[in-house]
């Protein structure tokens, strides 16, 4: 064994270690930005308790101006139902005034109804005895079925027989006298006539009447 030891070197006395100064902990510097930050905060709190003050306030100044107009309403209500009240009782006192005459001008025109309503029965009465005194006068109708020798004015004509008899009632009804000419051997058409003359400057006259109920389509024909 021998007593030889390692030598001590400068890297043993700092055990490897970089050197480095030596530099002593600021504690006033620490302290101080804590209490920056709590300042922050208290501020910030404080910003926001003010925040929720001017809330609270603005909530509450608004509910006391809505009492209040509320309030306001239900007065102006009040008094709008007093004035309509009194109105109404001054409505009816004067519809009571004014009912009076009306009442007396109702019961004069009831009578007068009254009056009103015998005319009309009594005018109803004197019709029905008019039309039953002057009932329709029906016309004749008569069929031609040989010539005549004469002028015929005639208003109608139609190949089927029972049209011109059907035409010929309808005339009849409203008191004309009809005459259907039928045709002859060589013939087609059933003809109505109004009319008959035994001159054709008669016949022209008498069709100045028919044309204007029955217009220009009538003629004159001999037979």
């Amino acid at each position: 064994m021998s007593d030889k030891t390692p030598k001590k070197t400068s890297k043993d006395k700092d055990f490897g270690l970089p050197k480095t100064k030596f530099k002593p902990i600021n504690r006033t510097r620490i302290v101080s930005k804590k209490n920056n930050k709590r300042n922050n905060n208290n501020i910030i709190k404080g910003i926001i308790f003010c925040i929720i003050i001017l809330m609270l306030l603005s909530i509450g100044t608004g509910i006391f101006y809505w009492l209040k107009n509320k309030n306001i309403e239900e007065e102006e209500i009040e008094e709008t139902e007093q004035e309509d009240s009194s109105s109404i009782f001054e409505d009816k006192e004067e519809k009571e005034i004014q009912e009076e005459p009306i009442q007396k001008e109702e019961e004069e025109i009831e009578q007068k109804d009254e009056i009103k309503e015998e005319d009309i029965v009594t005018k109803e009465i004197e019709i029905e005895e008019a039309k039953e005194i002057a009932k329709p006068i029906i016309g004749t109708i008569t069929k031609i079925r040989e010539p005549q020798n004469a002028y015929f004015i005639i208003i109608s004509s139609s190949i089927d027989e029972d049209l011109a008899n059907d035409y010929a009632k309808k005339l009849s009804k409203k008191g004309k006298s009809v005459m259907v000419i039928f045709p002859s051997k060589k013939g087609l058409y059933h003809r109505v006539s109004l009319a008959k003359a035994n001159t054709m400057q008669e016949a022209i006259e008498y069709s100045k009447d028919l044309k204007l109920e029955f217009g220009d389509k009538i003629w004159i024909m001999k037979y």
